[in-house]
């Protein structure tokens, strides 16, 4: 069950990015299907997903670092557990 709202948390986070960087996008009923999701679905997660980050897609190059090294600290200790 966590994963399959890992999907659908990644869906939305690459739809919404997709958006922010392009000037042409699909229609929501394509992206619902290669989510695998129904539209109104989409559209409520979109809401919600925007929501919780404030409405801020833009992420600067120091956060984006910062965000890169944590990341890469938390493989290390995992890996090293393995």
């Amino acid at each position: 069950m966590v994963f399959f709202l890992y999907d659908r948390l990644m869906c939305i986070a690459l739809l919404m990015a997709l958006k922010f960087h392009e000037d042409y996008v699909n229609c929501g009923a394509f992206y619902a299907k290669i989510c695998g999701i129904r539209l109104e679905e989409l559209k409520v997660l979109e809401i919600e997903f925007l929501e919780m980050i404030d409405y801020r897609l833009y992420v600067d190059a120091y956060d984006y670092n910062s965000l890169v090294a944590n990341l890469n600290a938390l493989f290390n200790i995992h890996y090293e557990a393995l």
